[in-house]
């Protein structure tokens, strides 16, 4: 009898934090009403569908079916709706990148060239992008080269001057 509760205490510690990861590789996914369901961005009807989806969830119970339901839910939506709720990353600054330097030599320039051309305080979203689909084509070690500190788990003091 003792050890069956301690079997089970065992296998309540290991598979408790698991629920609600759904899945999701990385992380933990949270569960509740979307943070952008009293947008104004949305519809009445849409808040209030999203309201009952999420209406009987129980704190701490499952909640991949709510979260299925949500997820059909906004995809249904236009995409300029979807888009407008999505959180928004900070737009980085326009100009040459600041790790410019770190491209090998031939990359370097083609990121130049596509600059070359840009004027201070008009749209740069063109010119992001194109910078964006040329640093695609680096390779892993490339990338990680670019990222501060040499990428994640990188060691810092080796980095900084």
């Amino acid at each position: 009898m003792a050890s069956t509760t301690i079997v089970l205490i065992v296998a309540a510690v290991f598979i408790t934090p698991s629920l609600g990861h759904g899945g999701r590789k990385g992380g933990f996914m949270r569960c509740g009403l979307p943070p952008f369901a009293d947008s104004d961005k949305l519809s009445v009807d849409v808040k209030e569908q999203l309201k009952s989806i999420w209406a009987n969830y129980v704190e701490g119970a499952d909640c991949s079916s709510e979260r299925e339901q949500t997820k059909a839910l906004i995809q249904s939506l236009p995409e300029d709706v979807r888009q407008s709720i999505r959180p928004m990353r900070p737009l980085p600054p326009c100009g040459l990148p600041p790790f410019l330097e770190k491209l090998p030599a031939d990359m370097q320039q083609k990121v130049q060239a596509i600059w070359a051309n840009y004027v201070q305080g008009e749209d740069c979203k063109q010119q992001h992008k194109e910078t964006r689909e040329l640093l695609k084509t680096l390779t892993k070690e490339q990338k990680k080269a670019l990222r501060p500190f040499g990428g994640r788990g990188g060691n810092r003091g080796e980095d900084q001057a």
